[in-house]
């Protein structure tokens, strides 16, 4: 029972100390709720206003945003996009170039997005924010050097190859010297250009060029024309039998020389172009030993039969060995040595130039004897020589052609009278110029024109044998007229 009294005494007496300290500190509590309030007051004032803003303190490019809304900060890139300029110098000469020119490509939404997030992903830190963002985006490296080029053209050169040249009067190949190049020195603007990019601003940069130097030097291309005047110098010949068809030249050995860069090597390859080798052998070598084909014209059948050769045919004779040539004469041009190469020949078979006589018909007309025969295949059904040809001013051509016009009477020209001579029957024209067999009623004995020059080209015949021939003929029957 004592302690429980203890015990209350001393509590009253613990309350009865802290009422009196208060009662002798009220104005400091009072000052220090004032703050605690303050404190909390401005820590939520903080976290709504900058909840869709930019924290204190960040920076895009050394540019303070803080505070700022995502719009207002892509207002602020897009001025500083503005502001990247580079002015390039060379030699008393300028151009500058702008964020366009260097095909600059801010990624301006996402930059805004993350500054304008750091108010919202932050609340702790918010009032003591540092964080910096440098300008996130790209260039385009080719629309800076067609900048350069563009403005600069003089500062790019290309190199040239040291070169082979073929000289007629010498009969081999000289080096033609190449030239060293410049360019600029395009790495370290990309360099400046980065720069550009994490601090906007006008720059001054000097350009720097360097020397491109050709990839095939004097000396390779030296050792090149060696090699190739070697080949030029030795013999190649082309013969056949006891006889040398050919003994080919350097320049036309030249004309089928050519260097392909080496840029592994440094160097050049030398090719030989076989197309034109192969030309050259059957276009020229191959002439002085062929002889063309000549082809047999004939009448033949619906089924190519022969029914009449007109004119025998004649087989030629041509290389049969191009493709070994080509390759043994380029085999010799790489390993410099002479050749002497045989062409063997072969036989080169005629064709038949064929006029068909569908349904086996055709037509002969011998001007020497005035006859005229109807054949069927390899027969003759009919024939006569009462007929007249043309005088020997206006002959009768001879040949082979198709009959292609066939009319029962006309009109015909009869120079150098003026009027023709009509009602002739049964024309049958086997030459387009107007060369035909027809009736001719002028002709008879008693004029003593039958068998005689007395036309002007055509083949004069009694009534009923120009009908005879009229019904045996077809649009397209062979005719052949011969001596």
């Amino acid at each position: 029972m004592d302690k429980l009294k203890n015990k209350a005494r001393i509590a009253k007496l613990k309350m009865a100390g802290l009422s009196g300290w208060l009662r002798r500190h009220l104005f400091l509590s009072i000052i220090l709720g004032i703050i605690l309030i303050f404190c909390l007051g401005s820590v939520a004032f903080a976290l709504t206003f900058y909840r869709d803003k930019a924290a204190p303190g960040v920076t895009i490019a050394n540019v303070k945003v803080g505070g700022r809304t995502k719009e207002q900060i892509i207002a602020i890139i897009h001025n500083l996009t503005k502001n990247i300029r580079l002015s390039l110098k060379y030699d008393g000469k300028s151009a500058t170039a702008s964020a366009k020119d260097l095909g600059v490509d801010i990624k301006t939404e996402q930059l805004a997005e993350r500054a304008a997030q750091t108010g919202r992903n932050n609340p702790l830190g918010i009032l003591f924010n540092n964080q910096h963002f440098d300008l996130v985006g790209s260039y385009d490296k080719t629309k800076v050097k067609h900048f350069v080029d563009a403005n600069f053209p003089e500062l790019t050169t290309d190199p040239k190859d040291a070169q082979l040249v073929y000289d007629k009067d010498q009969n081999r190949y000289r080096v033609q010297p190449g030239t060293v190049g410049k360019s600029v020195r395009l790495l370290d603007l990309y360099r400046q250009v980065e720069k550009l990019l994490k601090a906007p601003q006008i720059t001054s940069y000097q350009i720097t060029t360097v020397n491109d130097h050709p990839t095939i030097s004097d000396k390779s291309a030296e050792e090149t024309a060696n090699k190739i005047n070697q080949s030029l110098s030795q013999s190649i010949q082309i013969f056949n039998g006891d006889r040398t068809l050919w003994t080919i030249d350097p320049w036309t050995i030249a004309d089928w020389t050519s260097f392909q860069p080496n840029h592994t090597t440094s160097s050049y390859d030398i090719a030989f172009d076989k197309d034109k080798i192969t030309k050259f052998i059957t276009e020229t070598v191959a002439g002085e030993l062929s002889d063309k084909p000549v082809n047999q014209l004939a009448i033949t059948d619906g089924n190519k039969q022969v029914l009449q050769v007109i004119r025998p045919g004649r087989n030629g004779q041509t290389a049969s060995n191009v493709d070994d040539i080509a390759n043994q004469v380029i085999a010799g041009l790489k390993d410099g040595s002479g050749k002497r190469i045989e062409m063997t020949t072969k036989d080169s078979p005629f064709q038949t130039d064929a006029y068909i006589a569908a349904d086996g018909h055709w037509i002969e007309y011998n001007r020497s004897t005035y006859e005229v025969r109807l054949w069927a295949g390899n027969g003759i059904v009919w024939s006569t020589n009462q007929t007249s040809q043309g005088k020997p001013s206006t002959p009768t051509i001879t040949g082979l052609f198709r009959v292609w016009y066939k009319v029962y009477q006309q009109c015909m020209p009869n120079p150098p009278a003026k009027e023709p001579l009509c009602n002739i029957h049964y024309i049958t024209f086997w030459q387009s110029s107007g060369y035909a067999f027809h009736e001719a009623w002028w002709m008879n004995y008693a004029n003593g024109n039958v068998r005689q020059g007395i036309s002007h080209g055509c083949v004069n015949m009694f009534i009923g044998d120009a009908k005879r021939v009229y019904d045996w003929a077809s649009i397209g029957t062979p005719v052949w007229v011969h001596n």
